[in-house]
């Protein structure tokens, strides 16, 4: 608790003294350099579980998309699912992005399957601010366990619960 207080009064200390002319941009990078310390010691993971974001499909697009491809089948017999997103808008994965974000980073790709359909996959990304768990703007894909024969549906879950469907794949005996 102690830290998070700590955290907050050097986030919120920097921004007024910026914003109000009263401090000048050393004191603003001195707070940050303060609260990011306080991040790398252990309260990031906290920091982070609070500011992730579920971010939507047209979030995606703007990044310059998300591509599925077909699952690879591992040692143990569960699949990886490559699933490719760069959210810093840095690269053209499936179209031109047309947004840019410095500093975020993907936090995690989530995943879960409809209990009524179960070929029915639905992933969607959630992104932080980077941080030594989370480094990267950039998602390579997600381990799904195993999956019986059959031909699946992979569809984007939005934060609103609403799917667009981005791929799908065939597993044969």
């Amino acid at each position: 608790m102690k830290f998070k207080t700590a955290l907050l009064t050097s986030l919120l200390t920097g921004f007024v003294l910026l914003i109000s002319g009263c401090g000048s941009i050393e004191r603003f990078n001195t707070e940050m350099d303060i609260a990011s310390d306080r991040l790398d010691t252990g309260l990031g993971n906290s920091f982070n579980r609070i500011t992730s974001t579920h971010r939507d499909y047209k979030f995606l697009q703007e990044t310059g998309g998300i591509l599925v491809r077909a699952p690879q089948l591992q040692a143990d017999g569960s699949y990886f699912l490559p699933v490719i997103v760069d959210v810093s808008g840095a690269s053209n994965i499936t179209r031109t992005p047309v947004k840019y974000n410095a500093e975020i980073a993907v936090k995690q790709i989530g995943y879960s399957a409809d209990k009524t359909t179960p070929n029915r996959l639905f992933i969607y990304i959630e992104t932080c601010w980077p941080s030594e768990n989370s480094p990267s703007p950039v998602a390579k894909g997600l381990n799904i366990g195993k999956l019986a024969t059959g031909s699946y549906t992979v569809e984007y879950l939005n934060s609103d619960r609403s799917t667009v469907m981005i791929g799908g794949f065939q597993i044969a005996k």
